[in-house]
């Protein structure tokens, strides 16, 4: 996501700079998070859209088109349209690695610069993932 970043047009970052997006982690991975109705009973926190990693001093976009559902102090449609461009920025094809699974590969990445997602898989073919989360301080902006 720091390609992605560094490819969101000058203006619109100015715009965004210093804003908040909700992010609700429904963990629904087949369409993006609702923040309609009462989502007190489910994880969510507002984070800046764009980071700066802790360790390396880069700006990332952070937002994930399944689990981002607005923009602070925006009207629904801009906040709609912006977390489009948003998300089709992040999602060039030119901004993914794809990981080309051998037996025996282990992968690891760094959520506060990474989206991930696995791609189909037949159901009868065995799977095995083990997750292990590192503890880091708060995103900042």
């Amino acid at each position: 996501m720091y390609r992605a970043y560094e490819a969101v047009p000058a203006a619109l970052k100015e715009k965004l700079h210093g804003r908040r997006a909700l992010h609700i982690h429904e963990y629904n991975r087949a369409k993006q998070a609702s923040h309609a109705g009462d989502i007190s009973g489910i994880p969510h926190a507002h984070h800046p859209v764009f980071i700066t990693h802790p360790d390396t001093g880069r700006k990332s976009l952070f937002v994930d088109r399944l689990m981002t559902a607005r923009i602070e102090g925006m009207s629904e449609v801009e906040s709609e349209a912006i977390l489009s461009t948003l998300y089709d920025l992040g999602e060039r094809r030119e901004h993914i690695y794809e990981h080309v699974w051998q037996p025996g590969d282990f992968l690891m990445w760094d959520n506060r610069c990474t989206i991930h997602a696995r791609t189909w898989f037949p159901p009868e073919e065995p799977r095995l993932l083990r997750r292990c989360t590192v503890e880091g301080g708060p995103i900042q902006a």
